[in-house]
């Protein structure tokens, strides 16, 4: 049977795999705990991206560490389809051929958390979860101005000598922008931002 996507339950998550990381040593409780956590985990899609222990594209460090994010609207690759959702991503690992091999499992949170939460979470598990750096309003705004001057370059051949391009506002679904010689107020949806680089994929 197909598994539909649906959101992760970050309440069960943290329910389950405090309940796994509890036991110090690998006792039948143990086991039983690591069990249902899988299960649970396995009740959900999600994709799996394998991937060196030193390279600089692996979210987390260590086996059964986690990190949650809102995913870059520039990314390429596999994490393309969740450009600018909110993901978790989890480090696992199996064995082949005497080889250790890792594994980002990524899966989709209906909302992205605030500040507190990441404390929280990082009071609850310690090391198991990787603080990642949020971007500053203005470092949001910059990332923004250069997505959408290079979405007007591309669609817009008249655009294409335009050199800056001005964030009012970036809403969950549309970013509010204006530019020289444009009066008003221009809309450009996240949507027809994401399918644009997507082509460039």
């Amino acid at each position: 049977m197909q598994k539909q996507e649906r959101y992760l339950s970050l309440e069960q998550f943290e329910k389950l795999f405090l309940d796994f990381i509890s036991y110090p040593t690998w006792t039948s409780r143990k086991h039983e705990a690591r069990d249902a956590f899988y299960a649970f985990l396995n009740s959900y899609k999600s994709i799996s991206i394998r991937v060196h222990p030193k390279t600089k594209n692996r979210y987390c460090k260590d086996a059964h560490s986690f990190t949650i994010l809102r995913v870059p609207l520039a990314v390429k690759g596999k994490l393309a389809k969740y450009r600018d959702q909110v993901v978790l991503i989890r480090c696992s690992w199996f064995s082949s051929g005497g080889w250790t091999q890792y594994v980002n499992e990524v899966y989709r949170l209906k909302e992205g958390l605030l500040e507190i939460d990441h404390s929280r979470l990082k009071q609850l598990f310690g090391d198991y979860y990787i603080e990642r750096e949020v971007m500053t309003k203005e470092e949001e705004i910059k990332h923004y101005e250069k997505l959408v001057l290079a979405y007007a370059h591309k669609h817009y051949p008249e655009l294409r000598n335009r050199t800056s391009v001005g964030i009012i506002e970036v809403k969950e679904d549309k970013i509010l922008f204006g530019m020289r010689g444009f009066q008003g107020v221009l809309v450009l949806s996240k949507k027809a931002l994401r399918e644009s680089l997507e082509g460039n994929s």
